[in-house]
């Protein structure tokens, strides 16, 4: 059971690191293309 437990926490733990690459990512994206725009 903690075994499981600890395997979906690291999974859980995966996804939303790479939520967060992924909004981090798209904010610089953002920054850039409204840098770029003036």
């Amino acid at each position: 059971m903690h075994h499981w437990g600890s395997i979906t926490f690291l999974l859980l733990f995966e996804s939303f690191t790479d939520v967060c690459h992924g909004v981090a990512i798209g904010l610089f994206l953002y920054e850039c293309e409204y840098l770029y725009r003036f």
